[in-house]
């Protein structure tokens, strides 16, 4: 439910209302994802941080304030802690991205882009210990 929930924030930041709520409906008539919540392995908590580390940063496209960074990279440094090959995997294209942010606008989102990183880069050493 809360992916759901998600989904539906992130639907609304990139495209609209209409798609938003038409993202809902997709979330509650896809088996897979109502599978990944009734099972105990960590796919759903992966999907839900994945899902938030991309609203993050889309909203932080839109509005840069280093709050919003800080979160998204909370987000993906917990799903990296969850799956950490589908996390490098997620994040590699926003990253290289993220680099021609700091080439092009360093004043615009150098502050949220650096507290994405300090946020996912600080949760790193909670993961080692649990692999």
């Amino acid at each position: 439910a809360l992916t759901a929930m998600v989904a539906y924030r992130l639907a609304r930041e990139i495209y609209g209302e209409r798609v938003a709520r038409f993202t809902v409906m997709l979330c509650g008539a896809c088996v897979y994802l109502l599978m990944l919540s009734c099972e105990y392995m960590n796919n759903a908590t992966a999907l839900l941080m994945a899902t938030l580390f991309l609203w993050g940063y889309f909203r932080m496209m839109h509005t840069p304030h280093w709050i919003t960074g800080a979160w998204s990279g909370a987000a993906i440094g917990y799903c990296f802690i969850t799956r950490p090959y589908s996390a490098m995997a997620l994040s590699f294209p926003f990253a290289l991205y993220a680099c021609y942010l700091l080439l092009a606008a360093p004043r615009r989102c150098g502050r949220p882009l650096f507290a994405m990183a300090l946020a996912g880069v600080a949760l790193g050493p909670v993961a080692q210990p649990a692999n």
